[in-house]
């Protein structure tokens, strides 16, 4: 997501005002450096105007 923010020239800033957290926060979210609440997924996914099932990972078990 990081790369999708950076190509629609999006601050950090930007990013956190839809999820409702703090810059530092979205920036430790975006380093990995705590977790991702799932239910934020839908308001990033709109944000950055992604494809959903570009975003999600399937795996075969």
């Amino acid at each position: 997501m990081r790369e999708a923010k950076r190509n629609k020239n999006f601050s950090q800033e930007y990013m956190a005002n839809p999820l409702d957290i703090s810059q530092s926060q979205y920036s430790r979210l975006e380093k990995g450096e705590i977790d991702f609440e799932v239910s934020k997924l839908s308001i990033l996914i709109d944000t950055l105007e992604l494809n959903p099932m570009g975003v999600i990972e399937f795996t075969e078990k």
